[in-house]
Protein backbone atom coordinates (compact mmCIF):
# COMPACT_ATOMS: atom_id res chain seq x y z
CA UNK A 1 0.00 0.00 0.00
CA UNK A 2 1.31 3.43 -0.97
CA UNK A 3 2.29 5.47 2.08
CA UNK A 4 3.91 8.50 0.39
CA UNK A 5 3.45 10.65 -2.68
CA UNK A 6 4.63 13.93 -4.23
CA UNK A 7 2.80 17.19 -3.60
CA UNK A 8 1.99 18.86 -6.93
CA UNK A 9 2.81 22.30 -5.57
CA UNK A 10 6.01 21.98 -3.52
CA UNK A 11 7.14 18.77 -5.30
CA UNK A 12 8.14 17.27 -1.96
CA UNK A 13 7.52 13.62 -1.13
CA UNK A 14 5.24 13.52 1.89
CA UNK A 15 3.19 10.96 3.86
CA UNK A 16 -0.26 10.22 2.43
CA UNK A 17 -1.74 11.48 5.71
CA UNK A 18 -0.45 15.01 4.91
CA UNK A 19 -2.68 15.44 1.86
CA UNK A 20 -6.03 17.22 1.69
CA UNK A 21 -8.84 17.78 -0.83
CA UNK A 22 -10.06 21.10 -2.20
CA UNK A 23 -12.05 21.78 0.99
CA UNK A 24 -9.02 21.23 3.22
CA UNK A 25 -10.25 17.89 4.58
CA UNK A 26 -7.72 15.08 4.87
CA UNK A 27 -7.81 12.96 1.74
CA UNK A 28 -5.05 10.66 0.45
CA UNK A 29 -6.21 11.43 -3.11
CA UNK A 30 -5.67 15.18 -2.66
CA UNK A 31 -3.19 16.98 -4.91
CA UNK A 32 -1.63 19.19 -2.25
CA UNK A 33 -0.11 18.70 1.17
CA UNK A 34 -1.76 20.61 4.00
CA UNK A 35 1.08 23.15 4.17
CA UNK A 36 0.72 24.03 0.48
CA UNK A 37 -3.07 24.06 0.73
CA UNK A 38 -2.95 26.66 3.52
CA UNK A 39 -0.44 28.79 1.57
CA UNK A 40 -2.63 28.55 -1.54
CA UNK A 41 -5.77 29.56 0.36
CA UNK A 42 -3.99 32.54 1.92
CA UNK A 43 -2.95 33.64 -1.56
CA UNK A 44 -6.52 33.42 -2.84
CA UNK A 45 -7.72 35.37 0.21
CA UNK A 46 -5.20 38.18 -0.34
CA UNK A 47 -6.14 38.53 -4.01
CA UNK A 48 -9.88 38.44 -3.31
CA UNK A 49 -9.61 41.06 -0.56
CA UNK A 50 -7.45 43.23 -2.83
CA UNK A 51 -10.07 43.08 -5.59
CA UNK A 52 -12.95 43.82 -3.22
CA UNK A 53 -11.03 46.75 -1.71
CA UNK A 54 -10.67 48.16 -5.22
CA UNK A 55 -14.41 47.68 -5.78
CA UNK A 56 -15.14 49.64 -2.60
CA UNK A 57 -13.20 52.60 -4.03
CA UNK A 58 -15.33 52.38 -7.18
CA UNK A 59 -18.59 52.32 -5.24
CA UNK A 60 -17.45 55.39 -3.30
CA UNK A 61 -17.18 57.27 -6.59
CA UNK A 62 -20.68 56.27 -7.73
CA UNK A 63 -22.57 56.31 -4.41
CA UNK A 64 -20.45 58.58 -2.21
CA UNK A 65 -20.66 58.16 1.56
CA UNK A 66 -23.71 55.91 1.19
CA UNK A 67 -21.79 53.25 -0.76
CA UNK A 68 -22.30 50.53 1.89
CA UNK A 69 -26.06 50.69 1.33
CA UNK A 70 -25.49 49.79 -2.34
CA UNK A 71 -22.76 47.16 -1.92
CA UNK A 72 -24.38 43.80 -2.68
CA UNK A 73 -23.30 41.14 -0.16
CA UNK A 74 -22.31 38.49 -2.70
CA UNK A 75 -19.98 40.97 -4.42
CA UNK A 76 -18.08 41.36 -1.13
CA UNK A 77 -18.34 37.82 0.23
CA UNK A 78 -14.62 37.57 1.07
CA UNK A 79 -14.69 40.86 2.98
CA UNK A 80 -17.74 39.69 4.93
CA UNK A 81 -16.29 36.24 5.55
CA UNK A 82 -13.07 37.84 6.81
CA UNK A 83 -14.92 39.88 9.47
CA UNK A 84 -14.75 36.99 11.97
CA UNK A 85 -13.87 33.31 12.10
CA UNK A 86 -16.89 32.20 14.12
CA UNK A 87 -20.66 32.21 13.74
CA UNK A 88 -21.98 35.33 15.55
CA UNK A 89 -25.07 33.40 16.60
CA UNK A 90 -23.59 30.25 18.15
CA UNK A 91 -19.78 30.52 18.08
CA UNK A 92 -18.92 27.54 15.87
CA UNK A 93 -16.01 27.94 13.46
CA UNK A 94 -17.08 29.31 10.10
CA UNK A 95 -16.33 27.24 7.01
CA UNK A 96 -16.33 28.22 3.36
CA UNK A 97 -19.75 26.58 3.01
CA UNK A 98 -21.20 29.00 5.57
CA UNK A 99 -24.04 31.32 4.55
CA UNK A 100 -24.54 35.06 4.16
CA UNK A 101 -27.36 36.04 6.49
CA UNK A 102 -29.48 39.18 6.20
CA UNK A 103 -29.80 40.28 9.83
CA UNK A 104 -33.03 42.09 8.99
CA UNK A 105 -34.73 39.59 6.61
CA UNK A 106 -35.37 40.79 3.07
CA UNK A 107 -38.93 39.51 3.47
CA UNK A 108 -39.46 42.17 6.16
CA UNK A 109 -37.85 44.98 4.21
CA UNK A 110 -34.23 44.44 5.29
CA UNK A 111 -31.57 45.98 3.10
CA UNK A 112 -29.77 43.95 0.43
CA UNK A 113 -26.36 45.31 1.37
CA UNK A 114 -23.24 44.57 3.37
CA UNK A 115 -24.61 46.80 6.15
CA UNK A 116 -27.27 44.18 6.77
CA UNK A 117 -25.19 41.05 6.14
CA UNK A 118 -23.01 38.68 8.14
CA UNK A 119 -21.71 35.16 7.63
CA UNK A 120 -23.22 32.52 9.89
CA UNK A 121 -23.18 28.73 10.08
CA UNK A 122 -25.63 26.64 8.05
CA UNK A 123 -27.54 25.53 11.15
CA UNK A 124 -28.21 29.08 12.40
CA UNK A 125 -29.07 30.24 8.90
CA UNK A 126 -31.83 27.62 8.70
CA UNK A 127 -33.09 28.20 12.25
CA UNK A 128 -33.22 31.98 11.83
CA UNK A 129 -35.01 31.95 8.50
CA UNK A 130 -37.09 35.10 8.07
CA UNK A 131 -37.60 35.75 11.78
CA UNK A 132 -37.38 39.39 12.93
CA UNK A 133 -33.93 39.96 14.44
CA UNK A 134 -35.32 40.74 17.90
CA UNK A 135 -37.23 37.46 17.91
CA UNK A 136 -34.10 35.62 16.77
CA UNK A 137 -32.00 37.18 19.55
CA UNK A 138 -34.29 35.62 22.17
CA UNK A 139 -33.36 32.16 20.90
CA UNK A 140 -29.62 32.70 21.33
CA UNK A 141 -27.51 31.93 24.37
CA UNK A 142 -26.78 35.09 26.45
CA UNK A 143 -23.15 35.31 25.29
CA UNK A 144 -24.04 35.27 21.59
CA UNK A 145 -27.17 37.32 22.08
CA UNK A 146 -24.86 40.10 23.31
CA UNK A 147 -22.36 39.56 20.49
CA UNK A 148 -25.04 39.49 17.79
CA UNK A 149 -26.68 42.64 19.14
CA UNK A 150 -23.34 44.49 19.18
CA UNK A 151 -22.58 43.42 15.61
CA UNK A 152 -26.05 44.49 14.46
CA UNK A 153 -25.75 47.92 16.10
CA UNK A 154 -22.24 48.50 14.72
CA UNK A 155 -23.33 47.62 11.18
CA UNK A 156 -26.66 49.43 11.11
CA UNK A 157 -25.85 52.41 13.30
CA UNK A 158 -28.90 51.76 15.49
CA UNK A 159 -30.12 48.96 17.80
CA UNK A 160 -32.46 46.24 16.42
CA UNK A 161 -35.42 47.82 18.26
CA UNK A 162 -35.26 50.74 15.81
CA UNK A 163 -35.83 48.58 12.72
CA UNK A 164 -39.14 49.27 11.00
CA UNK A 165 -40.74 46.51 8.99
CA UNK A 166 -41.35 47.39 5.35
CA UNK A 167 -42.20 45.88 2.00
CA UNK A 168 -40.16 42.92 0.83
CA UNK A 169 -36.77 43.78 -0.65
CA UNK A 170 -35.83 42.11 -3.91
CA UNK A 171 -32.93 39.69 -3.59
CA UNK A 172 -30.04 40.30 -5.96
CA UNK A 173 -29.01 37.16 -7.84
CA UNK A 174 -25.52 35.75 -7.36
CA UNK A 175 -24.68 36.84 -10.91
CA UNK A 176 -25.82 40.42 -10.35
CA UNK A 177 -22.90 42.84 -10.59
CA UNK A 178 -23.03 46.61 -10.23
CA UNK A 179 -22.07 47.94 -13.67
CA UNK A 180 -19.75 50.42 -12.00
CA UNK A 181 -17.45 47.59 -10.98
CA UNK A 182 -16.71 46.83 -14.64
CA UNK A 183 -14.80 50.10 -15.10
CA UNK A 184 -11.60 51.45 -13.61
CA UNK A 185 -11.62 54.38 -11.19
CA UNK A 186 -10.47 57.00 -13.71
CA UNK A 187 -13.29 56.08 -16.07
CA UNK A 188 -15.86 56.21 -13.27
CA UNK A 189 -14.69 59.66 -12.16
CA UNK A 190 -15.37 60.93 -15.70
CA UNK A 191 -18.75 59.21 -15.81
CA UNK A 192 -19.79 60.35 -12.33
CA UNK A 193 -18.06 63.53 -11.18
CA UNK A 194 -20.63 63.58 -8.35
CA UNK A 195 -22.31 60.68 -6.50
CA UNK A 196 -25.63 59.67 -8.06
CA UNK A 197 -27.44 59.33 -4.71
CA UNK A 198 -27.94 61.54 -1.67
CA UNK A 199 -29.06 58.84 0.75
CA UNK A 200 -29.79 55.14 1.31
CA UNK A 201 -32.07 53.35 -1.19
CA UNK A 202 -35.79 53.79 -0.68
CA UNK A 203 -38.13 50.82 -0.71
CA UNK A 204 -39.27 49.93 -4.24
CA UNK A 205 -36.35 52.02 -5.59
CA UNK A 206 -33.50 50.40 -7.46
CA UNK A 207 -30.35 52.26 -8.49
CA UNK A 208 -28.98 51.47 -11.93
CA UNK A 209 -26.21 53.10 -13.91
CA UNK A 210 -26.52 51.03 -17.05
CA UNK A 211 -27.77 53.88 -19.28
CA UNK A 212 -24.89 56.17 -18.40
CA UNK A 213 -22.54 53.23 -18.82
CA UNK A 214 -23.77 52.62 -22.36
CA UNK A 215 -23.38 56.31 -23.18
CA UNK A 216 -19.86 56.31 -21.80
CA UNK A 217 -18.90 53.20 -23.81
CA UNK A 218 -20.26 54.78 -27.01
CA UNK A 219 -18.21 57.95 -26.46
CA UNK A 220 -15.16 55.93 -25.49
CA UNK A 221 -15.31 53.76 -28.62
CA UNK A 222 -15.85 56.77 -30.91
CA UNK A 223 -12.50 58.21 -29.81
CA UNK A 224 -10.55 55.14 -30.90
Amino acid sequence: MKTEKTCQRCKQIRPISDFVDTSGAKNPRGKYCIKCYVAREKGFLREALKEEKSNISKLRIVYGKYWKHYALPHNFSTTLFNERDFCPYCGVELKRDSHIDHMNPLELGGEESIKNAVFCCSSCNIKKGSKPFLMWLKQLKPKYRKIAREIYTAKHGYPPEKFKKGTQTQRAGSGCLDYGLLFDEDELKKMYPEPIVDGPPEKEFNITISLDTQKFMKNKNSKR
